[in-house]
């Protein structure tokens, strides 16, 4: 889509630019990657290939739980790619080539807007914004950007910035399991290449998405402008289970089993219980909402498309399009995705939204 793509350097591929540099760099002109998804309680694969029309279908599919979050941060870790291990399994995948996210509070998004730049002088200009902008010691992160619209008057665009720990981690962690990461995107961007891909949208249309997961809800938006705007939420579906768990006096990992069999209106607690747990996250996403359209004058958001695997679970939705105004739309990606191996359409089916943030990684080119 404009105004993403796959520049920068090589841990942080963000925004668009050469990718011949990076084809011939890396050698991977010819070879096929996948979208790895790492999340807090469960990973997703998928690999896409696009045909002669410009439609995306499913070669690779898998997900795999996470075993309980340990407090020791190695276990933690072999956890994880034990998970990653078992979806290359599921999935019968060769390629071990990975297109992979980041998101959270060590990740930034953020327009910029200076006076009429030369091309050169761009760099320097965007690192001195990112110190200025992002909540973290830019000289120990990745700033990536790309210059949206160069006119005689001014230069826009977009930077993204990443704490360079968190990449690295990421990187080795995808390692330890016998993966290369050979493309680092934004969970927030990932989104929205997603939907664009697969929907497109009307001129002027402003396109808003919340992903749900459990320990941080990405909410991404797409102006008028080409101009993404993400904001990761930090109360998102393990807060939300712990309050739960701290009303009902059960353990976070019995409510998440009621989540998923009996939902929301389970006889083991009352629904204000459930609502009231949910308030946070509605509000912090109505504050955000709040903020985004005083700063888009033009912005007018009336639909809400929700994905992420936390989503899925039986109710929420219904509670969070009951505290929200804005209309919301439950996005499962996979209905513009063909889905010709018939094994696969059982998750598909059942757990499609889960897959928004892997799809966008997967339609990711090298």
């Amino acid at each position: 889509m404009d105004g993403l793509g796959d520049k920068g350097e090589k841990m942080l591929k963000t925004l668009i630019g050469d990718e011949k540099r990076w084809k011939q760099l890396l050698k991977l002109e010819h070879k096929p990657t996948f979208g790895l998804d790492i999340g807090s309680s469960s990973v997703r694969l998928l690999q896409l290939q696009k045909n002669e029309f410009g439609r995306y279908g499913i070669t690779a599919i898998a997900m795999a739980d996470i075993q309980s979050n340990s407090l020791d941060t190695a276990e933690s870790q072999i956890n994880i790619t034990n998970a990653i291990r078992q979806c290359l399994q599921l999935a019968d995948i060769e390629s071990r080539l990975a297109v992979c996210g980041l998101s959270g509070p060590e990740v930034a998004v953020r327009d910029f807007k200076f006076p009429a730049l030369a091309p050169q002088e761009v760099d320097s200009a965007v690192t001195l914004e990112a110190s200025q902008a992002c909540p973290f010691n830019i000289s120990e992160s990745v700033v990536d950007h790309q210059v949206l619209s160069a006119t005689m008057e001014q230069t826009s665009g977009i930077l993204v910035a990443a704490v360079r720990k968190l990449i690295e981690k990421k990187v080795r962690l995808v390692a330890d399991a016998g993966v290369q990461t050979v493309l680092m995107d934004v969970d927030g961007l990932a989104l929205l290449n997603c939907f664009m891909e697969t929907h497109g949208r009307m001129a002027g249309q402003t396109i808003t998405i919340l992903n749900i997961g459990g320990s941080c809800a990405t909410l991404a938006i797409l102006g008028d402008n080409n101009s993404a705007f993400v904001r990761d939420i930090q109360h998102a579906g393990d807060s939300i289970i712990a309050d739960i768990a701290n009303a009902t006096n059960l353990s976070r990992q019995r409510v998440s089993q009621i989540l998923r069999s009996e939902g929301i209106n389970s006889p083991q607690w009352d629904l204000q219980i459930v609502q009231k747990a949910c308030q946070k996250l509605t509000g912090d996403i109505t504050d955000t909402l709040r903020y985004y359209t005083a700063q888009q004058k033009n912005a007018f958001i009336d639909k809400i498309y929700v994905c992420g695997g936390f989503a899925l679970a039986k109710g929420i939705f219904d509670v969070l399009s009951s505290q929200l105004s804005a209309k919301m739309i439950l996005w499962n990606p996979f209905e513009e995705i063909d889905c010709p191996v018939v094994k696969y359409k059982d998750i598909v089916e059942k757990y499609g939204p889960a897959f928004a943030i892997a799809a966008g990684l997967a339609m990711r080119r090298i």
